[in-house]
């Protein structure tokens, strides 16, 4: 079988993959009437939003007004050992500009199986289709390295078998499957199967090993497939209750696997990158956290030279009375080939901040921030891109079950490639109802 036609069927399984999981989610929850309670909540939006460049192009950018309509139905099952959630939100959007309408769809769930006291099943899917950029860490979605605004749908499922022993100790086998299919074009269309495996064992009260691996098979459409090994190993040393210090090391193995139909015809680079860390986690009080880890990685590749790097963790988080605050920075290298554009591997530095503030009884506004460098050595040359994105929103409670929002977005990328610059200004005004339906 050729491999388009291979990739066709894996998408079409996309949809046959949700109502799977949701007859097993179902079929391990039923029947709901022996002691589970269930939740079904309404959800509607109405949201009209301004976007200056909306096609995220550097020339002849086009402002235009969208309308969205969105409703949306969320499930919550729950029973003594085992849990079940469903998530709906098909999304009617029509831009003003040309008229054009088009159905986005978002849809999830999640279904949490608790065997024993010490052996735990979840099963995880979520699949989108939308034009716009998503990112969403917790799901694993990423597409915010797209290049100018197309469709396409994504759809990321994972199996976790959790065994506890012991107060501390666990291990967790898992599996995951996602897909990113472009429409109109193919050429950062892939599927990737990733099963890994992880334990956490700790030898005494001050003593404790993590171990990690993941192998990541990765088959694109157009472009080179991509085999990837990841182990890490973690020594931790509890220094008290609230302090702990580690040291760990990440070796990752790349190997690029080219078929006669892939393009570009050359070979890319196989690589390994080794990683060495110390780091530090500390919890001053219920309120605040830290967690700092600096090292350094060295890139071996096959036919160019090597490289070496800074590689950096820090994120601090911080809780008051009427918000929250977060800082993250990272610096390192990254394969970006899952993030909706295939750019190999990235030597990054990012910084992330955002700020949440209840102004009033039923006033809360939202600031956050991003800065992120990637140079991208597998490209030839290499290209350095950065791209900065921050936004302010405020939220009105109108009642227990609607809110008001107003929001202003701005993204700006600057790189080396002229044509992929662009920046992007985005309003955008929101009412949202939310009322439990059902109970029973």
């Amino acid at each position: 079988m050729c491999h388009n036609k291979r990739f066709f069927y894996t998408n079409s399984f996309i949809g046959i993959s949700f109502l799977l999981h949701v007859f097993i989610g179902i079929f391990w929850n039923a029947p709901f009437a022996w002691g589970r309670e269930v939740d079904l909540t309404g959800i509607f939006s109405a949201r009209q939003e301004y976007e200056s460049n909306y096609f995220l192009v550097h020339e002849n950018p086009e402002s235009v007004w969208s309308t969205f309509v969105t409703p949306s139905v969320l499930i919550n099952v729950r029973g003594r050992s085992d849990t079940l959630t469903i998530r709906y939100e098909p999304t009617y959007r029509i831009n003003q500009r040309t008229n054009e309408e088009n159905f986005d769809h978002l849809a999830s769930l999640v279904v949490d199986k608790r065997f024993s006291p010490h052996l735990q099943a979840i099963l995880r899917e979520t699949y989108i289709e939308t034009e716009d950029l998503v990112f969403d860490e917790e799901a694993g979605l990423d597409t915010q390295s797209i290049r100018e605004r197309r469709r396409y749908r994504t759809n990321v499922a994972t199996a976790e078998l959790q065994y506890q022993y012991g107060q501390e100790n666990l291990i967790v086998l898992s599996y995951t499957n996602s897909i990113f299919d472009e429409q109109g074009q193919d050429s950062s269309d892939y599927t990737r199967h990733i099963p890994g495996l992880s334990a956490t064992h700790w030898y005494n009260q001050n003593w404790g090993m993590e171990f990690t691996y993941t192998f990541s098979k990765a088959d694109f459409e157009l472009e080179a497939d991509l085999d990837t090994h990841t182990s890490i190993l973690q020594i931790n040393r509890r220094l008290s209750a609230v302090n702990l210090v580690f040291i760990n090391y990440e070796y990752v193995i790349a190997d690029y696997e080219v078929r006669p139909e892939v393009r570009p015809a050359e070979r890319p680079d196989d690589y390994t990158i080794q990683t060495g860390r110390m780091g530090w986690d500390r919890r001053f009080s219920e309120q605040m956290e830290l967690s700092v880890a600096v090292g350094g990685s060295y890139v071996a590749r096959e036919f160019e030279s090597d490289s070496r790097g800074i590689d950096f963790d820090c994120s601090l988080s911080r809780t008051m009375q009427r918000g929250s605050f977060s800082f993250g920075g990272e610096a390192g290298f990254e394969e970006r080939s899952f993030s909706g554009q295939v750019d190999g591997l990235s030597q990054y530095w990012r910084l992330t901040t955002s700020f949440v503030y209840q102004l009033a009884e039923k006033l809360t506004t939202t600031i956050d921030g991003l800065f992120r460098s990637d140079e991208f050595v597998e490209r030839v040359p290499e290209i350095i891109e950065e791209t900065i994105e921050g936004g302010v929103g405020f939220a009105y409670a109108v009642n227990a079950w609607s809110t008001l929002s107003l929001g202003y977005r701005y993204r700006e990328v600057d790189s080396d490639i002229d044509e992929d610059d662009y920046d992007n200004h985005s309003v955008l005004l929101e009412l949202r109802l939310e009322k439990e339906l059902w109970r029973w």
